[in-house]
């Protein structure tokens, strides 16, 4: 994981489930990146925000918004 401060606390839109369940298409800080949550349980939807909390390669980690 990966704690470089443009990653950290930072807010991200979903646009598109990838695979369902497991792994989504954000728009964050003007690019769309591959996201994934950190916690596997939860699903997100088009337009959910989300908090960005790490980053594994080129692979966003992220979990719900906490706003």
């Amino acid at each position: 994981m990966n704690n470089e401060p443009m990653f950290f606390e930072q807010q991200a839109t979903v646009c598109r489930v990838l695979h369902e369940d497991w792994e989504w298409q954000v728009q964050f800080q003007g690019s769309y990146w591959t996201a994934r949550s950190v916690d596997t349980s939860i699903t997100f939807r088009p337009n959910d925000r989300v908090d960005v909390v790490g980053r594994k390669n080129l692979l966003l980690l992220i979990q719900p918004t906490t706003l």
